[in-house]
C-alpha cells in the first residue's frame, strides 16, 4: 500500500488546507480496515493560459465557482466582459479544467474633424469602421488676400479608424482679384482691368479726353483716388481729372480817337496871293519861347524852295547853331509864292522838311496850279 502524503493547496474559500492526497480504499481493502477513504479530484480554473484558481475535492462534492471574476484587458479592437466558464458546475467526479469566458465589444475611438484647427464634430467609430462624413458646412470664409475652395478630409473617410484620430478640412487657396473701371468723360466705360488683391493697378497709358467749350480748354490731369490705385483692395471705379484752361481771347475794339495837345508847336503862318491857308505843325525839340524870342547868338538863311512834279528840296542848315530861316516856296520860274519864317537849331533839319512837306501836301493842288499857270 502507497504511503499518504500532504498536499497544499486552496480551498473552495481560498484557504490554504492540506488535502489528503491518500489513494481511495478499494473494496479489495475493505476488509483490511474499517475506515472508508473517497476519493479526491482536482479541480482547476484558468483565465486564458494563466491559472486564476485551483482546489482539491473529493469525489461527489459539489464545485463552486471562485469568489472573483478573472478579468481580460481590452486591445485595440475588443473590449472584454467576463460572461462565465466553459463547463457547467456540478458534482466532482474527476480532475476538471474550467476556462474563463468573455464577451468582445468593439472598441470604440474618438474622431474628431477639424478646420483650421478648431474641432467641428466628434464621432465615436467602432474599431475597423470608417467615419461618415461631418454633418456641416465646409466653407471657409475669404480673407483680405485669398479665396478658399475645399478640397477633401485628410485622412479620408474610406480610411478604417483603429485609434483616435484626427481629421483635419483640406482646401486650396486662390488669389483674391479685384476689378478697377476706368471712366472717360461721359461716365462710359474706358477701360477695365484685373489686379490681385494688395498690389497696383496699372495705369492705362490713353488718356481720356474733353471737349472744349466757349470758355475753356481741358486738359487732362490724372485719375480721382489714386493713391487707391497704389495698392488694390477693393473693387474700384475712378473718373478723370481735367483742369480749365482759359482760352486766349482776341478782343477787337474800336480805337480811340485822341487829340494830342502838344505842349510845344511852332505856329507858321503861309500866305498867299491867293487864297490863304493857315498851317499848323508840332515841332520836337523847340518851346514856343525860342520862337517867340530868337537865341542871343543866330544866323539868318533864307532857304528856297521849288516844288517839282511832287517833290520838294531839302533846305540845309549847320548843326549846333540856332537859325532863323526864311521859308520861301517858289515856282519853276523863280517867283515866290509863298513864305514861312521860323527857328530851329541844327537838329531841325527833319522838321524844316517836314514843315515843307505838310504844307507842299495840303496844297498841292495850288502849287501844281501855279507851276503850269505859272500864276495866270
Amino acid at each position: 500500500m502507497a504511503k499518504s502524503k500532504s498536499v497544499n493547496s486552496l480551498d473552495m474559500f481560498g484557504n490554504m488546507a492540506k488535502l489528503n492526497t491518500k489513494p481511495s480504499r478499494t473494496k479489495k481493502d475493505e476488509g483490511l480496515t474499517s475506515n472508508v477513504v473517497k476519493k479526491t479530484y482536482h479541480v482547476s480554473f484558468y483565465n486564458g493560459e494563466d491559472v486564476f484558481f485551483e482546489t482539491e475535492l473529493e469525489e461527489g462534492n459539489m464545485i463552486e465557482a471562485p469568489h472573483d471574476k478573472p478579468q481580460k484587458a481590452s486591445d485595440e479592437q475588443f473590449d472584454y466582459t467576463f460572461s462565465g466558464w466553459d463547463h457547467e458546475l456540478g458534482q466532482v467526479k474527476e480532475d476538471i479544467v474550467f476556462h474563463a469566458e468573455y464577451q468582445k465589444t468593439a472598441h470604440s475611438y474618438l474622431v474628431q474633424f477639424r478646420i483650421d484647427g478648431q474641432i467641428v464634430e466628434t464621432q465615436n467609430v467602432l474599431y475597423g469602421a470608417t467615419p461618415s462624413a461631418p454633418q456641416i458646412s465646409t466653407n471657409k470664409p475669404d480673407d483680405e488676400q485669398y479665396h478658399y475652395h475645399f478640397v477633401k478630409w485628410e485622412p479620408e473617410l474610406t480610411t478604417a479608424i483603429t485609434q483616435n484620430t484626427d481629421i483635419q478640412a483640406i482646401y486650396s487657396k486662390e488669389l483674391i482679384q479685384h476689378t478697377v473701371t476706368f471712366l472717360d468723360e461721359a461716365g462710359n466705360e474706358l477701360h477695365k482691368i484685373f489686379v490681385v488683391h494688395g498690389q497696383a493697378a496699372h495705369i492705362p497709358d490713353e488718356q481720356p479726353q474733353k471737349a472744349s467749350d466757349d470758355s475753356y480748354d481741358y486738359q487732362f490731369n490724372g485719375w480721382e483716388n489714386e493713391a487707391k490705385l497704389l495698392s488694390v483692395t477693393d473693387d474700384i471705379t475712378v473718373k478723370p481729372i481735367f483742369e480749365k484752361v482759359e482760352k486766349e481771347t482776341v478782343k477787337f475794339t474800336e480805337p480811340e480817337t485822341v487829340t494830342p495837345v502838344p505842349t510845344e508847336e511852332v505856329i507858321s503862318t503861309v500866305s498867299f496871293t491867293q487864297p490863304q491857308v493857315n498851317a499848323t505843325v508840332p515841332m520836337e525839340n523847340v518851346t514856343a519861347q525860342e520862337i517867340m524870342t530868337p537865341p542871343a547868338e543866330t544866323v539868318t538863311e533864307t532857304v528856297s524852295v521849288t516844288p517839282k512834279r511832287g517833290k520838294v528840296g531839302r533846305p540845309a542848315t549847320k548843326k549846333g547853331i540856332a537859325k532863323k530861316v526864311n521859308v520861301l516856296f517858289t515856282e519853276d520860274t523863280m517867283e515866290v509864292i509863298n513864305t514861312a519864317k521860323v527857328f530851329f537849331d541844327g537838329n531841325m533839319t527833319k522838321y524844316l522838311e517836314t514843315l515843307i512837306m505838310e504844307d507842299y501836301k495840303k496844297n498841292k493842288d495850288l502849287y501844281d496850279t501855279l507851276a503850269k499857270t505859272k500864276r495866270i
